[in-house]
């Protein structure tokens, strides 16, 4: 497989690279400094068929940019599946860019909405890490995900299984408390930020490696390197929260997918009844009873009397007469 090195010209040495497909919808960079504007290379990956949908909708300038984003087409792929391609300028970084320290992977689903600088601050400076992913939403163990590609036809059944039966004749077991400090098991993927060291890039070499040889889910083989890493060499890949990731990047749907919501919704009659069938609500009483053929048992409330009525209870008192006049009414 041949490999294109480019070399990048920031003097820190800080990569953004992005895989942009055409079910993708391109997403600029938000709240991005004007350091990081000078310091930080924005690559984004295509492939040909890609490269010619987007000139359709957008303007590639002679630079081969596209507002922060500088244009690498990659011809010539290795694999037919495409997610297997993608693979490669994802753990292969350090084979694209040698000069490259540091790079923060994302899918061309999500958008960047914090600065490069802020994110490598939150997950590898702080912590004192080399390598950070983002964990899956909710699921932690590599079986339970393998049951989730196969019931999602993510991948062929057959390839699926007979990868996770090679894994547990080399060690593989469910996720428990014994494997603490390691949270999870199984990563989100779509968010990668490391530091190019020679143990980011074994771990890189050795992910990818089992990436070409099974399926192309890396989710199911990135505990097995990590495990067998850490059995060598105090290192390991922290994993951060799916909540943390959501708060530096914000994902958006496919093309495809959008495309089909907005058909649904243009297609779909609006159901309202006619207006002959509309009956109207029969209001009952405060002191009726909701249940039928059940008489209320609630106190019946006196009514107002009539002008009659008090009329005539007038005409019915009695007074008491004191020298002729009326004094008072008994």
């Amino acid at each position: 497989m041949k490999l294109i090195v480019l070399r990048c010209s920031s003097a820190r040495g800080l990569l953004l690279p992005l895989l942009f497909l055409e079910t993708d919808i391109l997403q600029q960079p938000e709240n991005i400094s004007e350091f990081s504007k000078d310091t930080v290379c924005f690559f984004m990956f295509l492939d040909e068929e890609t490269e010619a949908a987007l000139k359709n909708s957008t303007t590639i300038d002679h630079t081969k940019r596209i507002g922060l984003w500088r244009i690498v087409v990659v011809r010539n792929l290795p694999y037919s599946d495409a997610r297997r391609n993608g693979k490669v300028p994802k753990l292969l970084l350090h084979r694209l860019f040698p000069n490259v320290r540091y790079s923060i992977w994302i899918d061309g689903k999500l958008k960047l909405v914090r600065d490069p600088y802020q994110v490598l601050e939150r997950f590898l400076w702080r912590k004192n890490v080399s390598f950070a992913i983002s964990r899956h939403y909710r699921r932690f163990d590599v079986f339970d995900e393998a049951e989730a590609n196969k019931a999602g036809g993510k991948y062929d059944n057959a390839s699926i299984d007979y990868q996770i039966e090679f894994y547990k004749r080399e060690g593989l077991t469910h996720y428990s408390s014994a494997k603490l400090p390691m949270t999870s098991d199984v990563p989100e993927g779509c968010v990668i930020v490391r530091e190019h060291i020679p143990i980011t890039n074994l771990f890189s070499c050795l992910w990818f490696n089992e990436v070409d040889r099974f399926t192309s889910r890396d989710q199911l083989s990135f505990s097995m390197v990590r495990d067998k890493i850490r059995s060598r060499v105090n290192w390991t890949a922290d994993m951060f929260l799916d909540c943390e990731r959501r708060d530096f990047v914000v994902q958006s749907y496919h093309r495809e997918l959008l495309e089909q919501r907005q058909a649904s919704l243009r297609s779909r009659p609006l159901l309202r009844p006619p207006m002959g069938q509309i009956q109207p609500r029969k209001m009952l009483p405060d002191n009726a009873s909701k249940e039928p053929g059940k008489a209320s048992s609630a106190k019946k409330l006196p009514g107002k009397r009539t002008r009659d009525e008090r009329s005539s209870s007038k005409r019915g008192h009695r007074t008491k007469v004191i020298g002729g006049k009326e004094a008072i009414q008994l």
